[in-house]
């Protein structure tokens, strides 16, 4: 009797460890739900907070029924303006969303959707080519790029950038599916390999990854680089997890002054140059940023993690040590703070306090009474994060924290019920791909709602110069 318990817990624990990892969910027919911004009242301002009210109105029947209201942007404010407390909302404890006993779900679809670090080549990408995109003449990013077409022939159309999280390679189907569903409407696809990631840390082994001080400035050049295609009209950015930090760093580097207080001054010369150009003008998503990620670092110092006090920083710590003996830097017990240090320094422009300015450039709310500036105030293109409230690695409620006082408008933001750690597919397969499809029309999405918006505004406007009274 003894041995047929321990059998059957057995099986219960390999059924319950087979369903805690990554699952192809591609796009079926009749998941893409187009908005019907017909009926959209056309006297709301024209921004990105605008469209997203009437996108998710639109779409949140595809949502899981029962789950408690999604928080678009105007509801992660209370009635003061001040943030909303979103776990009391979604009848959340923060201090459990680690465990897999109350955030079944949550981890479940993370472990869903995250995919693998290992850097064995995958079957997919069929109709994808290999590029690779110059940076400098030190270094370029490899990308499978893929074309939509119209009839039998390449149409010209925005090409939407998909980065993964940190160390993420091509080897995750999520970004391929992701890929294929943008391609299925109209839409050319970049998945690009950041420094350090994939091929092209195989290529180039010796360019260090430094975790967006340098790497937003390559997204930039890499938009260029499209841009100066015939095939592709404007760009757009998905970045999900660390990803999405970039995608929000990059709205901010794209926009923001010259002298702007968050680039020390021994940084600037490093940096992309600046030359006014736009940049992702179609738009950036991001997807479950860590918008406190020093409270990650120091929680990755505290002690080493399992997968029975937090599975997610667990996992965290196993992929720091990976990256770690892939650079040569010895054991660093799962530290993300002394793997950055020893990235920082390999750095061919690592100088005095390059480790402090560069956690100042990625800084995007404040820690430990340290100074960051309001940086989406400078975004010109439309930005939207989504997040999940069961999210067990970044916080929701950084998210109406980091949004409330912000007054630029091309920025908005969705909380939604569950999703956990980038698993939105898992968790409401229809409404991600729908929400992600419908931000990126040419026609009704968020760019061309605030296009539409501009053009109707300019025609009200009198004349500065050359009118008579």
């Amino acid at each position: 009797m003894a041995g047929c318990r321990c059998g059957l817990i057995g099986v219960l624990l390999a059924t319950i460890a087979g369903c805690f990892s990554e699952r192809t969910i591609p796009m079926r027919p009749g998941d893409f739900v187009p908005v019907d911004f017909a009926a959209m009242e056309r006297s709301e301002p024209g921004d990105t907070r605008a469209w997203l009210r009437a996108a998710h109105a639109s779409l949140s029947g595809l949502l899981p029924p029962g789950d408690p209201e999604a928080l678009p942007t105007n509801k992660l404010r209370d009635a003061n303006g001040r943030a909303r407390d979103v776990f009391a909302h979604f009848g959340i404890k923060r201090d459990g969303l680690q465990s897999v006993f109350t955030n079944f779900s949550g981890l479940l679809h993370s472990a869903q959707a995250a995919g693998t670090s290992s850097d064995r080549p995958v079957a997919m990408w069929d109709g994808f080519e290999d590029v690779w995109i110059p940076i400098n003449d030190r270094l370029e990013l490899s990308g499978k790029l893929g074309f939509a077409h119209s009839g039998d022939k390449i149409g010209r159309a925005d090409c939407v950038v998909l980065i993964s999280g940190v160390f993420g390679n091509n080897n995750i189907s999520r970004t391929y599916e992701i890929a294929l569903a943008l391609r299925s409407g109209g839409l050319h696809v970049l998945a690009l390999e950041l420094r350090g990631a994939g091929c092209t840390a195989q290529r180039f082994p010796k360019t260090p990854y430094n975790f967006g001080a340098v790497e937003v400035g390559d997204l930039l050049a890499v938009s260029d680089w499209l841009e100066s295609r015939p095939e592709v009209r404007r760009t757009g950015l998905i970045g999900y997890c660390w990803g999405a930090n970039l995608a929000l760093l990059t709205a901010w580097e794209d926009g923001r002054e010259q002298d702007d207080a968050d680039v020390a001054a021994n940084l600037r010369p490093h940096l992309h140059p600046r030359d006014g150009v736009r940049h992702f003008s179609a738009g950036i998503m991001a997807f479950s940023p860590t918008l406190r990620f020093e409270e990650v670092i120091a929680q990755l110092d505290q002690r080493r993690w399992s997968v029975w006090n937090d599975p997610v920083l667990e996992t965290l710590q196993k992929e720091v040590d990976e990256q770690a003996a892939r650079q040569g830097f010895g054991d660093l017990h799962g530290s993300l703070r002394r793997l950055i240090e020893q990235e920082f320094i390999h750095t061919s422009w690592n100088y005095p306090n390059a480790f402090r300015d560069g956690l100042r450039y990625l800084r995007l709310m404040p820690f430990d009474d340290k100074p960051v500036g309001a940086k989406l105030e400078a975004a010109r293109m439309p930005v939207l994060v989504i997040h999940a409230a069961n999210d067990p690695l970044g916080a929701a409620q950084a998210v109406a924290d980091f949004v409330a006082p912000l007054e630029n408008r091309h920025v908005a933001a969705l909380v939604l019920a569950g999703g956990g750690h980038v698993g939105f597919i898992p968790y409401a397969r229809a409404y991600a791909y729908s929400i992600i499809l419908d931000f990126f029309d040419p026609q009704y999405g968020a760019a061309a709602y605030t296009r539409q918006a501009a053009r109707h505004a300019a025609k009200f406007t009198a004349p500065s110069s050359g009118s008579t009274r």
